[in-house]
């Protein structure tokens, strides 16, 4: 696949941006049409791996474009746990709480990646948060999601702190 892709010219980048453009069915039908919208999940999520795959398979991997990536990738999360509290599937306070705990979480993990910190176990909801949406959607089970999404916070707020204070203690240490 990663072969072909090089061959028509299609760049790492133009995968993640069509991965965002996924993203846009998920907003539209959102409370009308679960079958596209996990169907868009799905695409959106094998752009996902795919970006990062094409980028190491053709020599062109970059900061730049692993900045890109990061920003793609978290930004499906975000829209589903909004979309989560717009629709009423989820408390908002809860869904807010979530996507900060997520995205401080992969924040910390990015510095410390940076730094070389040996990092701890990191739980990446993300995509347990998408396949929530088909519990939603297609059970009588909807009235889980803020349950769910809290536990989730939960571990997030407990990684995140555990990732500040291994950089807090790298920094501590002088080392630069």
């Amino acid at each position: 696949m990663c072969v072909f892709l090089n061959r028509v010219g299609i760049k790492p980048d133009h995968i993640s941006f069509l991965g965002v453009l996924f993203l846009i069915p998920v907003i539209i039908f959102f409370d009308s049409a679960p079958i596209i919208v996990i169907a868009s999940l799905l695409l959106y999520v094998c752009m996902d791996g795919l970006d990062g795959a094409l980028a190491r398979n053709t020599g062109t991997a970059s900061q730049a474009g692993a900045l890109l990536d990061i920003v793609c990738d978290q930004l499906g999360m975000v829209v589903v746990a909004t979309l989560y509290s717009g629709y009423g599937y989820a408390d908002g306070w809860v869904c807010s709480c979530y996507i900060a705990a997520y995205l401080s979480m992969i924040v910390f993990a990015v510095v410390q990646n940076h730094y070389g910190i040996q990092m701890q176990f990191i739980f990446r909801s993300k995509y347990f948060c998408y396949c929530l949406y088909i519990v939603i959607a297609l059970t009588p089970w909807g009235n889980i999601a803020s349950l769910i999404l809290m536990a989730f916070s939960i571990m997030h707020i407990i990684s995140a702190l555990q990732s500040f204070l291994r950089i807090r203690k790298y920094f501590l240490n002088g080392i630069k």
